[in-house]
């Protein structure tokens, strides 16, 4: 390789890195859009069919602001351990063995 392109690549890499770091939190949003979405639309067309606006528009709401958090409660969690499980390893990769 050229020295010249030794940069551009390394560049790419790290942004290759920084990107794939950051998917699960880049997907928050559409989870979001998609619970609330499902839940609010499952509900109004349940008030529609059995005539009790808003009430269940109102519970599909809620509902779908739990399952919002449940999915982020989730990821975080899971996020935290591969986290833990990362640094776990830098340390006993880095620690000198007697």
């Amino acid at each position: 390789m050229k020295p010249s392109n030794a940069k551009p690549t390394e560049r790419l890499r790290s942004l290759q890195g920084s990107l794939g770091r950051a998917g699960p939190y880049l997907g928050i949003g559409m989870q979001l859009a998609g619970s609330m979405g499902f839940y609010v639309l499952a509900g109004y067309l349940a008030d529609r069919w059995l005539g009790t606006t808003p009430w269940l528009l109102l519970a599909g709401s809620g509902v779908g602001m739990v399952a919002f958090f449940v999915q982020v409660y989730r990821l975080v969690a899971r996020l935290n351990e591969e986290s833990r499980t990362a640094r776990a390893e830098r340390h006993a990769r880095d620690e000198p063995t007697e």
